[in-house]
C-alpha cells in the first residue's frame, strides 16, 4: 500500500537469463512482460509475469528473433495495448538496431520468431536504443558509439518510419543516454558526454 514503504522480499522469477542488460514494461491489468537474452542461445526472448494474489507467475518464453543474437533490449506499450520492442541484432562484429511489436500481450512478436522485424539502424560495432511514445508518434533513438545519436519516428495510426534525424554528435557518445516525452509533448533527450549534455525537441527544433 502507498507509500509503499514495505516491500517484499525477492522472489527468483527468471533463472536462464545472460549477465547482461533486460528490460519490462507493465499493462493496464498490471501484468509485467520482460525482455532479456537467454543464457543458452543468446536469442532475445520475452515472458509475461502475471500478477495473482500470491505472488508473480512466470509464463511461457517467447523467443523474438531466432536467426541471431539479441542484447540491449528496450521495451514500450502504445495507448491501444500494443507492445514495442527495440534490440540490438548482434552478428560479429557488427550490429543493427531492430524494432517488433506485439498486439497479443507478447505472445507472438511480428509474425513469429522467423521475421527480424525492421532493421532500423546501419550496421555499427557499438550501438545502442531507446524507445519514446508520445500522443502521436512512437519515436527510436539510436546511439552509434563514438559517432552520434539519431532517431526516427512512426505514427501510431500507421505508416512508414521516418528517415534518420542527427539529435547530437561526439566522439564520446556512448550507451550513458535516456530520453523521455515532456509534460507539453516534446522529446528530450540526456547524453553523457562526459557529463550529462540536455536537449528538447518541441515539435519543431532541437535546444
Amino acid at each position: 500500500d502507498s507509500p509503499y514503504l514495505n516491500l517484499a522480499a525477492p522472489i527468483p522469477i527468471i533463472s536462464d537469463s545472460e549477465d547482461s542488460p533486460f528490460d519490462a514494461v507493465i499493462d493496464a491489468s498490471g501484468d509485467l512482460t520482460v525482455a532479456y537474452t537467454d543464457q543458452a542461445t543468446s536469442r532475445l526472448v520475452t515472458r509475461r509475469l502475471t500478477i495473482t494474489a500470491t505472488g508473480w507467475t512466470a509464463g511461457t518464453k517467447v523467443t523474438v528473433y531466432d536467426g541471431a543474437s539479441g542484447y540491449d533490449p528496450n521495451l514500450q506499450s502504445t495507448p491501444d495495448g500494443r507492445l514495442w520492442l527495440a534490440w540490438r541484432r548482434q552478428v560479429v562484429p557488427s550490429s543493427w538496431i531492430h524494432v517488433k511489436s506485439s498486439t497479443n500481450g507478447g505472445a507472438v512478436w511480428g509474425s513469429g520468431p522467423t521475421d527480424a522485424g525492421e532493421q532500423l539502424s546501419f550496421a555499427s560495432t557499438f550501438i545502442w536504443s531507446q524507445l519514446a511514445i508520445d500522443s502521436a508518434n512512437i519515436h527510436l533513438f539510436m546511439a552509434y558509439g563514438n559517432s552520434y545519436l539519431a532517431v526516427r519516428s512512426y505514427p501510431l495510426t500507421g505508416g512508414a518510419w521516418t528517415a534518420e534525424s542527427t539529435v547530437y554528435s561526439s566522439a564520446g557518445l556512448g550507451s550513458d543516454f535516456d530520453v523521455a516525452v515532456t509534460d507539453s509533448g516534446g522529446l528530450a533527450v540526456v547524453v553523457c558526454d562526459p557529463h550529462p549534455r540536455y536537449r528538447e525537441f518541441d515539435g519543431f527544433t532541437w535546444g
